[in-house]
């Protein structure tokens, strides 16, 4: 890459001192940016830092009010507790308009004028993924109108999950109309995976999130370690 993605990360000036992006988050951002990518890392060790450069770095078309043509950024995660958890972690990272949105909330009964206030008012748009799934269903959002889908604790994309459901969406679109996509994990499995299936499940992860998992090795995983414990 020509050029350097660290010096076009700019981050909220009085917080910058606080984010000082590591070697390894660096390199898996390089990746993001080239094709769909899942980031399997363990927790704590600064996901959702590599998710706010990767907005950052592709928040040129966010600037425009949404019914003026610009597009928008959704993070989902996967609970009701995660919304607010990743907006105000998004918040102290970003210049830019973040809104959170869950149930409780009455989203569910929200018209399109209202979610039109929400698209133009927030530039990153905070949610579960169910409340997401909910806005296309109900024509409030397109895939078309989204630069780029993240998913939090994205293993959880099987079955009939609704980031799953999200992911069908994407049939019958081209490329150009689909979302650049980002997936969080600490884990690439669920639970009750058997051990004669974890090969294929990866895999199948991989398909159903149309990415490359990406994670650290060898040298860069000691510094996701020395990071982590730095924190504790």
């Amino acid at each position: 890459m020509e050029e350097n993605v660290y010096e076009k990360f700019e981050l909220r000036e009085n917080r910058a001192e606080d984010f000082v992006p590591r070697e390894y988050q660096v390199e898996i951002l390089e990746k993001a940016l080239k094709h769909n990518t899942i980031v399997y890392l363990p927790t704590g060790s600064g996901k959702t830092f590599i998710a706010a450069m990767l907005i950052k770095y592709k928040s040129q078309c966010l600037l425009k009010k949404y019914t003026d043509g610009g597009k928008r950024t959704f993070f989902l995660v996967n609970t009701v507790a995660l919304v607010s958890q990743q907006a105000e972690s998004l918040r102290r990272q970003l210049p830019l308009e973040i809104g959170e949105y869950c149930g409780y909330m009455g989203v569910d009964y929200w018209n399109a004028d209202i979610w039109k206030q929400e698209l133009d008012k927030n530039q990153v748009l905070v949610m579960t993924a169910q409340v997401f799934l909910n806005m296309l269903h109900h024509g409030y959002i397109s895939l078309p109108d989204v630069n780029l889908l993240i998913m939090d604790e994205c293993h959880h994309a099987v079955n009939h999950h609704a980031m799953r459901q999200i992911m069908q969406q994407f049939e019958g679109l081209s490329i150009e109309q689909q979302p650049h996509i980002l997936g969080l994990t600490a884990t690439l499995l669920n639970s009750n995976c058997k051990s004669d299936k974890v090969e294929s499940e990866i895999h199948s992860l991989e398909v159903t999130l149309q990415s490359k998992i990406v994670s650290a090795v060898n040298e860069d995983m000691v510094q996701v370690c020395v990071y982590i414990s730095s924190l504790l």
